[in-house]
């Protein structure tokens, strides 16, 4: 079971390190922060490798399509070993210079400290 707290505050690191596009962080945050057979679950993505693998790729595969993405956390429920939580999302349209938003509805899955499994949809890309 994880506590709403601690929930919040994996959450929180890991919107914050994505948001630095600090890669060598987000590799450690991967290798500490997710189990060894962490899956994210997003309609039609079926390549990610399983573990702490599949969470890098799928940072630097963020981070190479969304340059300058920013996020932050809206909302956070916990219970048991789920936590659902709201985020909003932001980075500048690479072709109009725009900038845009999204919003992120995501199911984690905790065992112990670490995220096990997600389940993630998201809203098309909006103009600010």
């Amino acid at each position: 079971m994880v506590t709403q707290q601690k929930a919040r505050e994996v959450i929180l690191r890991w919107i914050e390190t994505i948001s630095s596009r600090d890669t060598t962080a987000i590799d450690r945050l991967a290798d500490e922060g997710c189990t060894a057979d962490y899956v994210w679950h997003f309609p039609g993505v079926t390549h990610l490798p399983p573990g702490p693998a599949g969470a890098k790729q799928l940072c630097r595969g963020i981070l190479a399509d969304h340059p300058g993405i920013h996020g932050a956390l809206q909302d956070l429920v916990a219970e048991r070993d789920r936590v659902a939580w709201r985020c909003m999302w932001r980075r500048t349209d690479p072709v109009t210079g725009k900038p845009q938003r999204l919003t992120g509805i995501v199911i984690s899955r905790f065992v112990g400290d670490k995220i096990a499994e997600e389940w993630e949809l998201l809203s098309p890309w909006e103009d600010d």
